[in-house]
Parts: structure tokens; C-alpha cells; sequence
């Protein structure tokens, strides 16, 4: 399987996550080089670009997901 296209800008595993690398990695293998398609923050980046992913946004919140793309999809041009 293909890695997330937005792998390179993602940086919640090195922020978020920097006190836990055990759980980081295990999150980077199921999400970044696996099932990105169920990772919250790459539904919010493919719909409504990387920008709208809130630093905050674990990979599994996925109704938080929804909401920001959500949000962001009312949003006046």
C-alpha cells in the first residue's frame, strides 16, 4: 500500500505525539503507510486542504473530521 500523500506535511506524530513514539509509530504504520483513507486529518487535508487540519486532530476523531470539513465547506469564498 501507497503512503499518505500528505506524509511530508503532517507533522502531528513529531508534535503531538513526540513524548510517545511507541503509540507514534504504531499510528504511522496503520495510518501514514497504510489505511490513510480512515485518518481523520488526511479526510479534513483531501477535502478541504492541509491548511483546515487543526493541530489537535487525532487520526481516529473522525466526527471532529467531518465538522471541520464541515465548517470549512460553509465558509463564504
Amino acid at each position: 500500500m501507497a503512503d499518505c500523500e500528505f506524509l511530508a506535511e503532517c507533522r502531528f506524530l513529531c508534535e503531538q505525539m513526540s513524548t510517545m513514539p511507541g503509540a507514534a509509530a504504531v499510528m504511522r504504520r496503520h495510518y501514514c503507510h497504510g489505511d490513510f483513507a480512515q485518518c481523520a486529518r488526511h479526510l479534513v487535508a483531501s477535502r478541504v486542504g492541509a491548511a483546515a487540519v487543526t493541530p489537535d486532530l487525532f487520526p481516529h476523531l473522525l466526527d471532529e473530521a467531518a465538522e471541520l470539513v464541515s465548517r470549512a465547506s460553509q465558509r463564504p469564498s
